[in-house]
């Protein structure tokens, strides 16, 4: 017993931190991230996307304990995603599963983020241009026309530089 510690006492709690550790799966550890993400009072459909993304990790390695978890295991996930043309949906996925990891190296559940290593293995989802008014004369237009809608709300946009539903 050399400076007050107990070897017996810290080899136990040493073998408990590891037994503890590789019984961590990453459903557990995104159910976790999932409870701090509603504990900061994420809006519902924040909320319900990344309960989506996960849902799709989980299906694939959730019951692997997140310390086993590969870079190639997450990229074959992602791959099934870019197969089916759904190039932004692998992006996220990759983005909330990386947070998860994070989340788990915070906790002291996990070593590393293996998303980290596959993020240039994505294909980049196309940039879609986005239809834009340039001219003076037609942005004069459509304040104009704004400026004449009966609801008051829709006379404000121009100056609060709201966005218009899709």
């Amino acid at each position: 017993m050399a400076a007050g510690i107990d070897p017996g006492e810290e080899k136990k709690t040493a073998k408990h931190v590891v037994k503890a550790a590789i019984r961590e799966t990453l459903s557990e550890i995104a159910d976790e991230y999932l409870g701090k993400l509603r504990a900061e009072q994420k809006a519902q459909a924040t909320l319900d996307k990344a309960e989506w993304l996960l849902g799709m990790a989980k299906a694939d390695f959730g019951s692997k304990p997140i310390r086993k978890i590969s870079s190639g295991t997450v990229l074959l996930t992602l791959r099934k995603l870019e197969d089916k043309g759904n190039f932004e949906t692998a992006k996220r996925l990759r983005s909330r599963v990386g947070a998860v990891f994070r989340f788990a190296i915070a906790s002291g559940v996990a070593d590393n983020d293996q998303t980290y290593v596959v993020r240039d293995a994505l294909i980049r989802p196309k940039a879609k241009p986005r239809a834009a008014i340039i001219e003076p004369t037609r942005l004069g237009e459509l304040l104009r026309a704004i400026d004449g809608a009966t609801p008051t709300s829709l006379r404000v946009c121009p100056f609060l530089g709201c966005r218009a539903p899709r």
